[in-house]
């Protein structure tokens, strides 16, 4: 490859057992940055002001190519079909190259920069994390019974709780709906949950309304009571003391959103695992964020939805109509923006939307009619929009992944269109629907909420 090697720009792609991140176009002095970080077995670094944790590595490729331009030249020119086999799509808008494809395409240096470290660090490579699915099948210690429809909140169970709070490894725990964490590729299912609920250490009961509604997910129930000494029942709201069909006292059920539970049942896994690094502040941390996340939850499952009025739309199509003054009257107030927005930011949400909504008005009006005849609404939970629903802006997005909104709430978006075919096309978004009344958040993604 022409050039000299400090004139090159790299692509980085990190992954963790909680995240994976791919780092692009950057210099050789940030490359090492990163590179001194995996090397002294630190547990984050930071670049340009954002914090990476890779306290869980798992595989890190690092390429080199010549400028921007000369990478997406190079794509064009391979002849590779650029689809799903090659790319990882996350959210909207949104994924990275995989490093099976860079490979063939520009040249990847990874060693260059850690050298044979491997093996100390830990750090996996394709090959070797072949070889570690297809050889390592040994029961874990905790097993997590759930239903898969549940999967957001086991995720963030098992990565807040046992994964950061308590610092346990994925080789601790079986858990079939969270990756990297279920039954290997090729492994008989039946057998597998049998084996892990039997030798399991722990096993755990995460009981929830589509729990008791799994056929699959009360025949381990049964199994867990019949196969292992000790196992430990946990409900979801709505699901309470009378209605959670175990044969047990009250006193013996926990709810999973309740803090006292929570440490004692961390007590309960370090004392059975032998565990002894612990972090009271780290534990504390994640904790809170876990109930906090989990409350947002269990409101979703009991809240019903108001019918948003779809006729208010309608007048933004009026002729000579003052569109801003519409949304002027939409202005959140600051309960609304407590109960979209989680508490972390709430309240630089409304600071924020004050500013904003004051220059409305000022500026030249925004005129629809004439040159658009209809509209079409999309609408979707932020439930929803995390487990991949794709109907909003990809910076939306990127805010709902970052729990930037509760997650019981509903979003609206309108896309004002030239006719009924849906060419052409003008958006507002988002929108909700609260006590009656239409409110307007404009572009949430552009508050720099998210540092």
């Amino acid at each position: 490859m022409a050039g000299n090697i400090e004139e090159m720009t790299y692509i980085i792609y990190i992954k963790t057992q909680i995240n994976y991140y791919f780092i692009k176009f950057i210099d050789k002095g940030k490359v090492n940055i990163i590179a001194e970080a995996i090397l002294k077995g630190k547990n984050d670094f930071i670049l340009d002001g954002k914090k990476y944790f890779i306290n869980r590595l798992l595989e890190i490729r690092i390429f080199e190519t010549e400028s921007e331009s000369k990478f997406h030249e190079d794509i064009k020119n391979s002849g590779i079909k650029i689809d799903r086999d090659w790319v990882n799509v996350d959210g909207q808008n949104k994924g990275y190259y995989k490093p099976d494809m860079l490979c063939k395409i520009i040249k990847e240096v990874t060693t260059e920069f850690i050298g044979n470290k491997e093996v100390n660090l830990e750090i996996k490579t394709p090959e070797k994390i072949e070889k570690t699915l297809n050889s390592d099948n040994k029961s874990k210690d905790i097993f997590i019974s759930h239903s898969s429809k549940d999967k957001i909140l086991i995720d963030k169970f098992v990565e807040k709780i046992l994964i950061l709070g308590l610092n346990l490894s994925k080789d601790d725990i079986f858990c079939t709906s969270t990756e990297g964490f279920g039954i290997k590729t090729g492994d008989d299912f039946r057998n597998a949950i049998k084996e892990n609920i039997s030798n399991a250490k722990i096993t755990l009961l995460l009981i929830s309304p589509n729990y008791k509604k799994s056929e699959i997910c009360l025949n381990e129930m049964g199994a867990a009571w019949a196969l292992n000494s000790h196992v430990l029942p946990v409900i979801i709201d709505p699901i309470d003391y009378k209605s959670v069909g175990v044969i047990l006292e009250p006193l013996q059920i926990a709810k999973v959103n309740d803090s006292m539970f929570l440490d004692e049942l961390s007590k309960i896994i370090l004392k059975t695992l032998n565990k002894n690094n612990f972090d009271i502040v780290t534990w504390n941390k994640h904790k809170q964020e876990f109930i906090d996340f989990s409350n947002s939850y269990i409101q979703l499952l009991k809240t019903t939805d108001d019918k948003f009025p779809s006729e208010y739309f309608e007048q933004f199509l009026i002729k000579n109509i003052d569109i801003d003054q519409i949304l002027i009257e939409a202005h959140p107030t600051k309960l609304d923006c407590q109960r979209l927005f989680s508490e972390k930011f709430s309240d630089d949400a409304f600071i924020r939307y004050c500013k904003i909504f004051s220059q409305f008005g000022k500026e030249k009006a925004i005129n629809l009619w004439g040159k658009y005849t209809t509209y079409k609404i999309s609408s979707a939970t932020v439930f929803e929009l995390l487990k991949g629903s794709n109907y909003f802006n990809g910076g939306t997005i990127e805010c709902v992944k970052n729990y930037v909104f509760n997650i019981d709430q509903k979003l609206y978006r309108v896309d004002f269109l030239e006719n009924e075919t849906g060419e052409g096309g003008y958006s507002f978004e988002i929108f909700t629907y609260y006590n009656n009344r239409v409110v307007f958040f404009p572009k949430p993604y552009r508050l720099g909420l998210i540092k």
